[in-house]
């Protein structure tokens, strides 16, 4: 091994690296998946995109007042409208186009997937609550994990608005058939 080091100059990264490259049926290809890194960043995308997507509606409600000017109820309306009122840093579509663009951005980082099958939709719905217990030890209510606007991320009103990022494996008809209907739920 030293004698290697030696000839090649390489070590750490480039020696690695090299080694991992010669296999040729790509079997010592095996990285991280860092799972719980990648989950993470999936909610702080989702909070931030549950913020902005908050921003926008209010810029929107704005917009949509009767004490709004033509310009404003315009930009609404047309695109073109939009951006020109938007050039101006003194107008409201100024502020409301940056938002436009941070969603814009963030959605580019957001993966676009499948819906959770019901047994995930559970499981993960009751991962995200914690147990309040009273002096006793009895549960006595149960609150979200987090908070603010992404307290609600997963109420009822955005089930069709969710995604899996790592669906199960389809399996044989019987096997899926038990995990759906499984009276033993965890």
């Amino acid at each position: 091994m030293d004698v290697e080091i030696m000839a090649s100059g390489r070590t750490g990264f480039p020696l690695l690296a090299q080694r991992i490259s010669l296999s040729p049926d790509y079997e010592s290809f095996i990285f991280r998946k860092f799972d719980r890194l990648s989950a993470r960043n999936l909610l702080h995308l989702e909070g931030k995109l549950a913020y902005l997507e908050h921003k926008l509606d209010q810029a929107d409600e704005q917009a949509a007042l009767p004490t709004a000017d033509n310009e404003a109820r315009r930009s609404v309306r047309a695109w073109e409208a939009f951006e020109e009122n938007a050039a101006n840093p003194d107008r409201p579509e100024h502020m409301h186009m940056k938002l436009a663009e941070q969603v814009h951005e963030t959605l580019k980082e957001y993966p676009a997937l499948e819906a959770p099958k019901n047994r995930a939709f559970d499981v993960a719905h009751n991962q995200f609550y914690e147990d309040i217990n009273d002096e006793f030890g009895h549960t006595k209510r149960q609150r979200p994990l987090l908070a603010g606007l992404a307290e609600c991320r997963l109420e009822e009103g955005n089930r069709r608005d969710l995604v899996a990022v790592r669906r199960p494996a389809d399996k044989d008809l019987l096997s899926r058939f038990l995990q759906d209907h499984w009276i033993f739920k965890v």
